[in-house]
């Protein structure tokens, strides 16, 4: 299967974080009906490569304008190198999050976002680092 380039929905800021919660950081609204996300993650320079969790990142979404937010996923990252179960190294980590299916044998209905749909991201800094983060809409 062909790799699919996701539309880009918006791009974290870059800069190097200290220890502590950053965010949120709010997307706009993401302009199209996608089954999926995916959240791209970098390093960046100057990545720990000690042994330990670096930073986690904590996903929600509206389907109401901002008005409530529902967890939608949590992803750790920990020190460098990173590398993929074969051993080779990785630039980026790429994590993507299906909606789902109602009824999936019978008449299968693919849940979608709303155009209007809207996330934010948090990011818990447990070391310094300075990650480079994007988020993009999958069909």
């Amino acid at each position: 299967m062909p790799a699919v380039t996701p539309t880009g929905i918006f791009v974290l800021p870059t800069a190097l974080l200290g220890v502590g919660t950053h965010g949120p950081f709010l997307s706009p609204q993401v302009g199209a009906a996608y089954s999926a996300w995916q959240l791209t993650v970098a390093p960046g320079l100057g990545y720990p490569t000690t042994p330990g969790t670096v930073f986690k990142i904590r996903i929600e979404r509206s389907h109401d304008g901002g008005a409530t937010w529902l967890e939608d996923a949590f992803v750790d990252y920990d020190a460098g190198p990173w590398t993929d179960k074969a051993g080779n190294a990785l630039a980026a980590d790429a994590v993507i999050r299906r909606l789902g299916l109602l009824s999936p044998d019978v008449n299968p209905t693919v849940i979608v976002m709303a155009p209007t749909d809207l996330y934010r991201v948090w990011l818990d800094i447990f070391r310094v680092c300075s990650p480079q983060i994007s988020m993009g809409g999958l069909a």
